[in-house]
């Protein structure tokens, strides 16, 4: 058996621990789930940020609906003229490195969203922006894979770091866990270890089969740890 898996979780509790060994490599998460409540208070404090940011950029709701819309360079043009006020301004490089990641333009995307973490105040959204960098390193290296497998292979790695930094520390909700270790998972089968994408495929499962309100994302996991198996 060239997996080892073992899970302890608490669906109450709301905890996860797992150690994956693939070969001599050995992967160990343990993290804590969010709460409900601090879940509502991080939903509290993100919409008083809303707020803050309105008054003082009312332009920025309008670059909002415009990027919900596919329009998007009328969007970026908002959101750079809010930049040329303000270029620490989080919430708009923020949509900027999301937006350019949308026209898969990810060079841009991988900047911005590097301001975006640089910039952050808040310690949830910073979580949220550190693993939107990380999906948008993977699809930069993916970019580059044909044309400059060295650089494609230095944006993996960071977002490998990114991925590990934040499942292995960071406080997150189900949800936003199950995305990460299977992106994750996706990161180690564009690298060829898929002994290890198999691991965080069945670290996904488990969480999943915790939490009834995932059961959605159940057929998807499966689907992959099929690919997976035996390769």
């Amino acid at each position: 058996m060239y997996l080892k898996l073992t899970v302890s979780k608490s669906f109450m509790k709301k905890k996860f621990k797992t150690l994956v060994v693939d070969g001599e490599d050995i992967e160990k998460f343990a993290f804590s789930f969010l709460s409900d409540e601090e879940i509502e208070r991080s939903d509290l404090e993100s919409e008083q940020m809303r707020k803050e940011v309105l008054s003082k950029y009312p332009e920025f709701k309008r670059a909002i609906e415009l990027h919900r819309k596919g329009l998007f360079e009328d969007a970026i043009g908002i959101h750079r003229e809010i930049l040329s006020k303000e270029p620490t301004f989080f919430n708009s490089l923020y949509e900027l490195g999301v937006i350019f990641e949308n026209l898969n333009d990810y060079p841009k995307a991988v900047e911005y969203l590097k301001q975006a973490e640089k910039h952050c105040t808040h310690p949830t959204m910073l979580i949220h922006v550190s693993l939107s960098r990380a999906t948008a390193e993977k699809e930069l290296g993916d970019y580059l894979s044909e044309t400059d497998s060295k650089l494609a292979l230095s944006h993996y790695a960071n977002a490998e770091e990114l991925y590990r930094q934040n499942l292995k520390k960071a406080r997150l909700s189900p949800n936003e866990a199950v995305v990460a270790i299977v992106n994750y998972g996706n990161l180690c089968c564009r690298t060829f270890r898929f002994s290890r994408a198999h691991g965080l495929y069945l670290n996904a499962l488990g969480i999943i089969r915790s939490n009834p309100e995932l059961k959605h994302l159940e057929p998807i996991v499966k689907k992959y740890l099929e690919d997976t198996t035996g390769v």
